[in-house]
C-alpha cells in the first residue's frame, strides 16, 4: 500500500478542504458558462483536462494507474 503524498492534520486539513471546494466552485462556474454558450468542445476539454494534467503532473506510480485504465479500455473495446 502506498503512503499518502500529502497527509495534513488539523488546520492544514481544513485549509486543503476549503481550497479544494473553492476550486471546484470556480471551475464549475466556467463549465456552466460553457454549457450555456453551447461550446461543446470546451466542455469536452474541461472533462478531459484534469485527467491529462494528472497524468503529466503525477509521478511514475500514478502513471501506472493510468496505464492500467488505458489497457482495460483497450481490452474492453477489442484493440488488444
Amino acid at each position: 500500500m502506498r503512503e499518502p503524498v500529502f497527509n495534513p492534520g488539523g488546520i492544514a486539513a481544513l485549509v486543503v478542504i476549503i481550497g479544494t471546494l473553492a476550486f471546484c466552485f470556480w471551475y464549475g462556474s466556467y463549465v456552466r458558462s460553457w454549457i450555456d454558450s453551447g461550446s461543446w468542445w470546451l466542455l469536452a476539454l474541461a472533462g478531459v483536462a484534469p485527467f491529462v494534467l494528472g497524468y503529466f503532473v503525477g509521478d511514475a506510480r500514478d502513471r501506472e494507474d493510468y496505464h492500467r485504465i488505458f489497457n482495460w479500455l483497450a481490452r474492453k473495446f477489442g484493440s488488444r
